[in-house]
């Protein structure tokens, strides 16, 4: 009996270790089969990819971008018989479910569009082969190499701060102190770092540039800070005891500072591509000329999820979306709007202030993976000792 009980718990052991250990071997054996046959070295045209393609599936695409789908339905016009499935979702989701489901072997898009706002896709998805990087091999000599290291970049933006153009026919502050002022209570919206990423590493970037934060505080107030070097927490210390509002999205920024007919606009912090609201009636006004700096540079991404099934038609999409070789095509539309800068050499933008004259700083992906889970920590502190 003791040898039957004996043998039953040792085949249990086997069994779940067999169960757990081959699974990460046999994720990165497939990736290294998938790798081999996808071919992302080759020197495809449109035209042979376009051909393969149509032997594939329905191309899946994560995407934190809502305009994601007008690129969809360029390409599915350019390219009969393709079919694409955008699905939109927060990019700290996006990034988790991916991670998880790379462990489980199982990969749940063919690409992911996303900015690497919290150093998970270089820092973790890259090296762990969740993701992998594709540049079409006549597009690379004219992408911006300091956009283009390990992620593929497509565009930038940044995070910046908006007032009402209609009430304002100059901005209200220079100085990001301002906002902490009392006669700004409760006129502050944005969205939380602990589900925004682009607030995340906009915070971060104001906690690692303490020493130009601390500068310009001494300039405005005429007093030094006690710890200068805690400048950038300092700040948002006093930004949340000066009532700033958090709301779920930028669309609804957007609605508190720049609806038609608002009587008494906010201020708000979003990502400086929200400005084409505009076109819809808005009155929007990014500032750009902040002190110490304008805000925190964000760069946006396309990456093949290791394991796609639809390869082909996934390297395809990503060569519409830059533009084509030539940098004309269709798919590059949505993304030269105002607000943004193409990560492209031979494409001009259609914002006319050029990114190179607007101090946008950006932030450490190293910081941003490392510190995640120290700054939710005291994030949450300082959010209980200002009574959120």
């Amino acid at each position: 009996m003791r040898k039957r009980v004996i043998c039953a718990v040792l085949a249990g052991v086997l069994l779940l270790a067999a169960g757990c250990a081959p699974q990460g071997a046999g994720a990165a054996r497939h990736n290294e089969q998938w790798l081999a046959g996808a071919g992302l070295d080759a020197q495809e045209t449109p035209e042979q990819l376009y051909r393969a393609a149509l032997d594939e599936d329905t191309l899946i695409i994560y995407s934190n971008s809502t305009r994601m789908l007008d690129v969809k339905k360029t390409f599915e016009a350019a390219y009969p018989g393709l079919v694409v499935e955008v699905t939109d979702m927060r990019g700290s989701d996006m990034l988790d479910l991916l991670i998880e489901a790379h462990g489980r072997g199982e990969p749940l898009c063919d690409l992911m569009v996303c900015a690497d706002n919290n150093g998970a896709i270089t820092r973790e998805m890259i090296p762990e082969g969740v993701v992998v990087k594709y540049v079409p091999w006549d597009i690379e000599d004219k992408l911006l190499p300091a956009n283009n290291q390990e992620d593929l970049a497509f565009f930038n933006e940044g995070t910046v701060l908006y007032y009402n153009s209609e009430k304002y026919r100059e901005p209200p502050v220079s100085n990001w102190w301002e906002l902490t002022e009392p006669r700004f209570y409760g006129k502050i919206v944005t969205s939380s770092p602990q589900k925004s990423l682009s607030m995340y590493a906009f915070f971060s970037t104001l906690i690692q540039n303490s020493e130009a934060m601390a500068e310009s505080y001494l300039e405005h107030f005429g007093e030094p800070l006690p710890h200068p070097e805690d400048a950038g927490w300092e700040f948002i210390d006093r930004l949340l005891k000066n009532g700033v509002v958090f709301v779920n999205s930028a669309e609804e920024i957007a609605n508190a500072v720049g609806a038609p007919d608002l009587e008494d606009p906010a201020l708000g912090i979003m990502i400086s591509s929200k400005v084409r609201m505009n076109d819809i009636g808005y009155a929007l006004a990014p500032h750009y000329e902040m002190e110490p700096f304008a805000g925190a540079l964000s760069t946006n991404s396309i990456m093949l999820v290791s394991g796609a099934e639809n390869v082909n038609a996934a390297k395809l999409f990503v060569r519409w979306l830059l533009g084509e070789a030539d940098g004309t095509g269709e798919g590059y539309h949505p993304y030269l709007q105002m607000g943004e800068w193409p990560a492209r050499t031979d494409i001009e933008s259609s914002e006319p202030v050029p990114l190179a004259q607007i101090d946008l700083r950006a932030p450490d992906k190293e910081y941003l993976y490392s510190n995640r889970e120290s700054f939710n920590q005291r994030w949450k502190e300082l959010l209980e000792a200002a009574g959120g």
